[in-house]
């Protein structure tokens, strides 16, 4: 280890102690920001649940009371009798008498002709609600609400009757009347404390009662209001569930404050039950919560900062004492490690030489042949590559001699085929690259003369069929611009090669495979 090394693990450690305490920041702001993100979520999704919670509950409240006001006349019609009927005294007995048990503020009746009679009086009551104008073929209760004098609102609840008859008279509907204000107040319709507010709108976007909404008024029409908080699309959507009666959330800005709107209808009747939450109230639960974690994060994490400085430093200090210790042995060990390389790269040079040397024939090797073909790619790639071809050979019959004759017959077949190409070659290179094939790479004087090479080699190939001679298959391929690599030039070569051995084959018996 030198002083460049020394330093250079000096400086890593450094840069590392950097780098992690870099990655520790970025992972906290990481988290606190995907925290923040997780918040807003969590808010949002806590805020639905819990406005829808706080209308559905509503709306079930109210839906509760009109089933029982319901059952309380269905019960009272069952129980009326004859002698309940027989005059106009005894019907208000008997009605007074139902609205003090079932603590009703009116119950009436109507006969066909409009008539109603109440516990005090007797009047047409045509002009005064308007389902008895309309036509009662009804089998189910039908709820109403209308206007009295003074700008008074309320509810009637309407139920048929059938098979009773007052003083000649078919009597249709039983109804009772319910104050739609003290209805609303008994409900705690406004919780301002808690800014939460609830409210009980007609489908048109009229307030049914005379409290306020929280920022509306009991007198402002609810979607037209909502007109100026809202953009085009969102408007048109809550007008559209409100005509429709569905539920839905609307999310606007009221002044300074972001404040959330959640609807639904109320079930049997034409009101929608409305919720309005200031946006701030449960964020600011949520936040006080998430905030006191982000904080213990924080605290977590600077702590895991200090410990990691700390640690690079003791570390650093270790790495410094341990390489002046390791550099004062180095230098003791360089001299005998410039010995022992200079005598390795001496012995390696012996052991290449005979790597590359094929050990049965003398020529040169597979492995000689596979960095010669590095070597003219790294030059193709260059383009200065210029007169080179390849030669591929193949031995006919070696297998034949092995099996026949034994493999000390084939080795020296071998030899004497790799005498021909070197005796014919003799300004190449040869290569054995497997068991009978060979590889010349035509270079020098014997690029310049191969096709004349190439024809005696035949010539005397063809000779040898006949006196058994050694016989081989060659072909020879150019160097083309067009070609990438020695692969091409090769592929080119023992393509011809093997045209070339059918040819000897049928030229002679002696030619075998």
């Amino acid at each position: 280890m030198n002083n460049v090394t020394n330093r250079s693990i000096q400086l890593t450690t450094v840069i590392g102690a950097i780098l992690i305490s870099i990655l520790v920041i970025i992972m906290s702001f990481s988290m606190f920001r995907g925290s923040a993100v997780s918040t807003d979520q969590a808010v949002e999704r806590v805020s639905e649940f819990y406005l829808r919670e706080l209308a559905d509950r509503r709306a079930q409240v109210i839906s509760s009371l009109i089933d029982t006001k319901v059952d309380q006349m269905q019960r009272a019609m069952q129980v009326i009798s004859k002698e309940d009927l027989e005059s106009v005294d005894s019907l208000r007995s008997f009605i007074g008498e139902i609205q003090t048990l079932y603590a009703l503020d009116v119950l009436a009746l109507a006969d066909e002709d409009n008539v109603v009679y109440s516990r005090y009086s007797t009047y047409m009551g045509g002009s005064r609600y308007d389902f008895l104008s309309q036509d009662l073929s009804f089998s189910e209760p039908v709820i109403s609400t209308i206007n009295l004098y003074g700008g008074s609102k309320h509810i009637c609840i309407v139920i048929p009757l059938k098979d009773l008859s007052f003083q000649g008279k078919d009597l249709k509907v039983c109804f009772v009347e319910i104050d739609i204000g003290t209805f609303a107040q008994s409900l705690a319709f406004g919780t301002e404390k808690n800014d939460t507010w609830f409210g009980l709108y007609y489908r048109t976007g009229e307030n049914l009662t005379s409290i306020d909404f929280g920022p509306f008024d009991a007198g402002q029409n609810l979607l037209s209001s909502m007109k100026d908080t809202l953009n085009e699309d969102e408007w048109n959507s809550l007008k559209n569930d409100f005509e429709t009666g569905e539920q839905g959330e609307a999310v606007f800005r009221y002044s300074s404050d972001l404040d959330t709107l959640y609807y639904l209808p109320v079930r049997d009747t034409g009101w929608m039950m409305t919720v309005l939450i200031s946006g701030e109230l449960i964020q600011d639960q949520v936040r006080g919560i998430s905030d006191e974690l982000l904080k213990t994060g924080m605290r977590f994490f600077i702590l895991i900062g200090l410990a990691l400085v700390v640690y690079f430093l003791l570390l650093y200090r270790h790495l410094h004492r341990r390489s002046s210790t390791l550099l004062k042995k180095e230098q003791e060990n360089k001299m005998e490690i410039a010995r022992r390389a200079e005598k390795s790269e001496s012995e390696l040079g012996v052991y290449k030489g005979l790597a590359n040397k094929d050990p049965l024939t003398g020529v040169q090797s597979k492995l000689a042949y596979m960095e010669k073909v590095k070597m003219l790619d790294t030059e193709i790639q260059a383009a200065s590559v210029s007169g080179l071809a390849i030669l591929v050979g193949d031995l006919n019959g070696l297998k034949h001699i092995n099996d026949t004759a034994g493999h000390a017959a084939g080795d020296e077949y071998l030899k004497a085929g790799a005498m021909i190409l070197c005796r014919q070659y003799q300004h190449s290179p040869v290569y054995r690259t497997g068991g009978d094939e060979f590889v010349v790479v035509l270079q020098n004087t014997d690029y310049e003369h191969r096709k004349e090479l190439l024809e005696q080699l035949n010539q005397q190939v063809e000779k040898n069929i006949g006196t058994d001679g050694v016989v081989i298959s060659v072909g020879m391929s150019d160097f083309t611009p067009e070609d990438g690599a020695v692969k091409d030039v090769f592929t080119r070569a023992d393509h011809l090669m093997y045209e070339r051995k059918k040819q000897l084959k049928e030229m002679g018996a002696h030619a075998r495979d």
